[in-house]
């Protein structure tokens, strides 16, 4: 085996919707990658004019575009020539529609290797996802699972983001890796600005803003609770889908409790620093996901975020989530449909978080990145090079 040593190795993160700065590509694997030795790049979404460095990994920006705007369905090309122009030796795809025209890359850089890091099973997510037209979806994820069967035939490797993933690609043990979505705080963490009645608990949504994600059953669940505790809610997150901001809007101007609501990020990338801010700052993490197939056997990445920084999640009912929660306690289950029960629950975790078995059963080992990491960077460390 015939390996370049680390020191000199070039790794290349390609990505399309995905801002450069995201969570999982930036701040974990490519500072990870850095801390490691290699020579780091990001191709994604950002809005400078040029290229730039950012704690040792370069940043080259694509601009920034939504999901259903023709730069987007344009990127691909321009993405393959920008990761040619990088000459690196080791390419990390966050993307499905990149995957076809990484053999256009392979074939300017021959002596490259590919790697595909897996965030969703994007085939059953097109499936469920309201912004693609009803007629589009299956075709799509089809020709989505087509790409990624066809890369498994001559890609150096796979990484899964969760369990669940696991030998979706037919890529032999020695080539694939979980690297779970665990917890690596930023370098710098940005304190939550303050809003509304400061004596007022804070209930956090953060993450995707999505209707699958619970977002407007987040906001129905704060209108419900002011009947008995007023609350503030803070959703923090990004979304491409301009409806839904509108429908959110128009949700909190009619619930009456506006200066109790506040939104951080919406239609711009809300920097990790920040998001980490406001998990710091919150009383209680809202999980209220609806279990549609692409979501009922993941672990949410914000459950690590919230362990991390003590906070106890209430999450939808689900049996994997259930199966945690037994074993670390780390938050409340509650039903899909809210009951007056579900509420007096949830308040009383707001107003007595150090109680119960909460505090006492999460450890470090149970959201930390570091051993995610090193799977990660085992895997990169045994492709092998000709």
């Amino acid at each position: 085996m015939n390996l370049k040593s680390v020191s000199n190795k070039h790794i290349c993160h390609l990505t399309v919707l995905n801002p450069a700065k995201h969570s999982r590509i930036f701040y974990k694997a490519a500072r990870s990658q850095v801390a490691e030795g290699y020579q780091v790049s990001i191709i994604g979404q950002d809005a400078a004019a040029a290229a730039y460095d950012l704690e040792g990994v370069r940043i080259h920006p694509t601009g920034i575009f939504s999901r259903m705007h023709l730069a987007r369905w344009q990127a691909a090309k321009k993405i393959a020539q920008m990761a040619i122009a990088t000459q690196a030796d080791i390419f990390q795809i966050h993307a499905p529609e990149l995957l076809p025209v990484s053999r256009e890359i392979q074939a300017a850089l021959p002596a490259a290797r590919f790697v595909y890091d897996m965030h969703e099973d994007y085939r059953l997510n097109i499936l469920h996802a309201g912004y693609y037209p009803r007629w589009l979806r299956g075709p799509l994820s089809r020709k989505v699972r087509k790409a990624e069967m066809a890369f498994a035939k001559w890609g150096a490797g796979v990484i899964y983001a969760e369990d669940c993933f696991s030998g979706i690609l037919p890529f032999s043990v020695a080539d694939s890796a979980i690297v779970r979505n665990r917890f690596l705080p930023p370098a710098e963490i940005v304190a939550a600005p303050a809003f509304g009645d400061e004596r007022l608990p804070l209930l956090l949504y953060s993450g995707t803003i999505a209707l699958n994600w619970g977002v407007m059953d987040a906001l129905a669940l704060w209108q419900a609770l002011q009947a008995k505790q007023a609350v503030r809610l803070c959703i923090a997150g990004h979304t491409h889908d301009r409806e839904l901001l509108q429908q959110i809007a128009a949700f909190v101007q009619a619930s009456g409790y506006a200066e109790r609501f506040f939104l951080a990020g919406g239609a711009e990338y809300l920097p990790y620093s920040e998001m980490v801010g406001w998990i710091q700052a919150a009383d209680l993490g809202l999980a209220l996901y609806q279990l549609r197939g692409n979501i009922r056997d993941r672990i949410p990445t914000k459950f690590y975020e919230f362990m991390a920084a003590g906070k106890p999640v209430v999450f939808t009912e689900n049996s994997a989530w259930n199966v945690l929660n037994a074993e670390l306690g780390f938050g409340l289950a509650v039903k899909p449909k809210l009951a007056e029960a579900d509420l007096a629950k949830i308040l009383a975790r707001i107003y007595a978080p150090k109680q119960g078995p909460f505090q006492g059963r999460v450890s470090r080992a149970d959201f930390a990145w570091e051993p995610e990491a090193g799977k990660l960077l085992a895997l990169l460390g045994g492709l092998k090079f000709t």
